[in-house]
């Protein structure tokens, strides 16, 4: 509650109050309140130190720390985590840890390689994988990109308004 509310230090404090051992939903919720106020670094620290804790993450854990690694750009790191959920954890990623990397190489410019990883995803891509790459064609890839990405999304049977939204503004704008 005191993390939603943004007061931070009143939930770290409970958090801290916790004992020795915390169940891996207390470490998740206070790795998620950190990530989404955009203290991403105290959100990444959380999940090194429930790791040396002795505590397992979680797919939720993963969420959080890809989320926050794609808040700041950072796509090195956020790419060892998608690594490591399933390497070191066996968390078979689903389609929000996905979503997530999506969201980190888009928002990070690196279009082609999100792309790349919508079409190599052994899920079947969403509405909202395709949303996130669209998005960020506005911002870093223009018209010919987001055509592109348009095209591949409906031949795979797409059929998200907000795809079309996306790409009609888009166009307008240029």
């Amino acid at each position: 509650m005191y993390g939603k509310c943004g007061n931070l230090q009143e939930a770290r404090r409970l958090f801290d109050r916790g004992g020795a051992r915390r169940s891996s939903g207390l470490w998740n919720t206070m790795i998620s309140c950190y990530s989404q106020a955009g203290f991403v670094r105290e959100a990444l620290d959380l999940l090194h130190a429930m790791e040396q804790d002795g505590t397992i993450p979680t797919a939720v854990t993963y969420i959080a720390a890809l989320s926050a690694c794609s808040h700041m750009g950072l796509v090195e790191l956020g790419t060892h985590h998608f690594t490591a959920m399933s390497e070191s954890y066996g968390i078979a990623p689903a389609a929000e840890h996905y979503a997530c990397m999506i969201d980190l190489l888009s928002r990070a410019g690196i279009l082609e390689s999100a792309e790349e990883f919508v079409e190599r995803m052994p899920v079947a891509p969403d509405g909202i994988a395709w949303t996130a790459l669209l998005g960020a064609c506005k911002s870093h890839g223009g018209v010919d990109a987001a055509e592109r990405v348009a095209e591949r999304a409906l031949q795979k049977g797409g059929q998200w308004a907000s795809s079309y939204i996306l790409l009609s503004n888009l166009q307008a704008c240029s």
